[in-house]
């Protein structure tokens, strides 16, 4: 994966994450490679989308996004 991006704007090679559940129909639709979600919304991911369950999606996308990005 090269980018994190949200849920709208992600394409195949961007990883993203769903926290808020007012997101589940973008989740739905969603063109990322991968999307950190809790283990319960985890069946509605779109087929093609590699999912990563965890109790904490935003804090396990933000600890990559710091890997991708870090401070200077």
């Amino acid at each position: 994966f090269h980018d994190v991006q949200t849920l709208a704007a992600a394409s195949s090679t961007d990883l993203s994450f769903l926290h808020n559940t007012k997101y589940i129909d973008e989740f739905k639709k969603t063109s990322a490679g991968c999307v950190f979600v809790t283990p319960d919304l985890a069946s509605l991911a779109p087929q093609d989308t590699l999912i990563l369950t965890t109790p904490t999606p935003y804090r396990a996308y933000a600890q990559v996004a710091s890997h991708l990005y870090p401070l200077r």
